[in-house]
């Protein structure tokens, strides 16, 4: 038995809520800013922290996700004494994984951490997108003899998807709410829990029933008037992806100096597994460039404006393109116009064929992974499930 400090846990488990662009595989495995993954904050987060031992909770063992989380080299966890681990379900063949809440995860994953015994777990979730250093959070708990610590960003113009939390003198938190309700403090998706606390829970706890982290654990906690249950403010940048339009705005926050998040200080910050062995771009002499991030192997010969462009995309001359996200290997033929929409992997958009309004940005558009749009979003080519969306 090795005795570890804390073990973190990244929770993949849920069902995720980006339709059709996680229908073929992982939601933290979505793209994001021209080159990276949404598990790729969490995991270098945690590279940063130095936390040697990480395990991820998922539903199942898709060989995509495996393949790309590897031996965890990527993010630092080859290192001599650290480990990066999947966490699959051992739910039985005639259950429904998809309901399996983030406390069975770890009910069933008990022998991993025990393996620690560990002090204290920290509970991450992976579709977050933000930079933080653990340490300090788990300074913050040892502090104030915590049983439960929770990182919180002001509730202002946040995801109303994130549960509220209430605090009162010193950080201390009185009440977690559910999503949607008015409070000035979210929960941020990293939490520090006392490993002895939490385990006595599970273990006492119906296996049966499924039970949720804040409203089923943490609010029986704070029944107990005696209970030390903290907040931890976090002042940086900070984005849940929980939908689309989440999505969308996450990455086109890199295009706006205001947002808070740089595209800078991804060089130092963010790790990923990504392998693009592409030819530079090629920029048509006729094109045209603004505000937009454009990466290796791209060919530009139309117009392309507050939009990102993962490797390998093409857009045709005197196609159009504007707000929006075309992820890995996208063909944008000539004379074709995306406006305001998100398109998944290898998606080929006819010639002509026009893909929302330059003027009219109610909901974001989405076009699955492998479509063919010809003349409408509605006709296309490919698998028996719809091409397209609005999220």
């Amino acid at each position: 038995m090795r005795k570890k400090d804390c073990v973190a846990l990244i929770d993949i488990s849920h069902q995720g809520g980006l339709g059709l662009l996680s229908r073929d595989f992982i939601q933290a495995m979505v793209h994001y800013g021209g080159k990276y993954r949404l598990i790729d904050f969490v995991l270098s987060n945690c590279c940063r922290s130095e936390l040697d031992i990480v395990g991820i909770l998922t539903q199942w063992n898709p060989s995509p996700f495996h393949e790309y989380i590897g031996t965890g080299a990527s993010w630092g966890f080859d290192r001599l004494g650290a480990k990066l681990e999947i966490l699959p379900s051992m739910a039985q063949p005639n259950q429904d994984r998809s309901c399996r809440s983030t406390l069975e995860a770890i009910r069933e994953n008990i022998p991993f951490l025990e393996h620690y015994h560990p002090h204290s777990v920290l509970l991450l979730q992976a579709e977050r997108i933000y930079f933080m250093d653990y340490r300090g959070l788990l300074a913050f708990h040892q502090k104030n003899r915590a049983e439960v610590t929770l990182g919180v960003v002001s509730a202002e113009g946040r995801m109303p998807q994130c549960p509220s939390v209430t605090m009162g003198e010193q950080g201390r938190i009185t009440a977690v709410g559910q999503a949607g309700e008015k409070t000035n403090w979210k929960a941020m998706g990293a939490a520090v829990i006392d490993w002895k606390l939490l385990r006595r829970y599970l273990l006492q706890s119906n296996p049966d029933k499924t039970a949720d982290f804040y409203a089923d654990f943490l609010s029986s906690l704070l029944q107990n008037k005696e209970s030390r249950v903290f907040g931890c403010p976090f002042h940086g940048y900070w984005r849940a992806v929980t939908g689309v339009e989440s999505l969308w705005q996450g990455q086109m926050d890199l295009l706006s100096p205001q947002s808070g998040l740089s595209v800078a200080e991804f060089q130092d910050k963010l790790f990923t597994n990504t392998q693009t062995p592409r030819p530079p771009q090629y920029l048509y002499p006729s094109n045209y460039l603004q505000n937009s991030l454009v990466a290796e192997g791209c060919s530009v010969c139309g117009c392309v404006r507050n939009s990102i462009l993962f490797p390998g995309v093409t857009v045709g001359e005197d196609a159009v393109v504007g707000d929006s996200i075309l992820m890995p290997g996208c063909v944008v033929q000539a004379g074709a116009q995306v406006f305001h929409s998100i398109l998944g992997q290898d998606v080929t958009v006819s010639s002509g064929c026009r893909i929302g309004d330059a003027f009219y940005n109610d909901k974001v558009n989405v076009i699955r992974s492998g479509a063919v749009v010809l003349s409408h979003p509605a006709a296309q080519q490919g698998k028996g499930y719809p091409a397209y969306s609005q999220g």
